[in-house]
Formats: structure tokens, sequence, C-alpha cells
């Protein structure tokens, strides 16, 4: 969970995108509660299905709906 203002930290979305990818044993998402601009730019360079933005929190369950059901697929 994140509120995508990553850029303050030093973190790039290449390093999230190589954690994401790094050990096949495993699969790992990103959920970003944020605003659209400061979360799409994230979502664009993350690996596809793996990052979500979520705009109002009442829809964290649908999200993880989403994530089980891809995580479920591969």
């Amino acid at each position: 969970f994140s509120d995508a203002n990553l850029g303050r930290y030093g973190i790039a979305p290449a390093a999230i995108s190589a954690a994401l990818k790094g050990d096949g044993r495993c699969q790992g998402y990103c959920i970003f509660v944020a605003e659209p601009s400061a979360a799409s730019w994230m979502i664009d360079e993350l690996p596809f299905g793996r990052g979500f933005v979520v705009l109002d929190v009442e829809k964290l369950p649908q999200t993880f709906k989403e994530i089980f059901s891809h995580a479920a697929l591969e």
C-alpha cells in the first residue's frame, strides 16, 4: 500500500517493478491509494496486472477481489 508519492522517498517505478518480478515463486501487487495523477506514472511502469489505483477506499474490497482472481490465474 502506498500514497503513490514514492518519488519523494527516492523510489523509482523501475525498482518496484524489479521487486514485483524478482522471484517467480511469489506474486507481488501494489495498491496506491491516491489521486489519479500521483499514481498513474507508477502504474504505467509496473508489470501488467500488478498495480492498482484506488481513489475511493470503499473500493478496496473489489480491488482485493481483482488481485486474488489475477493471482489464481497465474
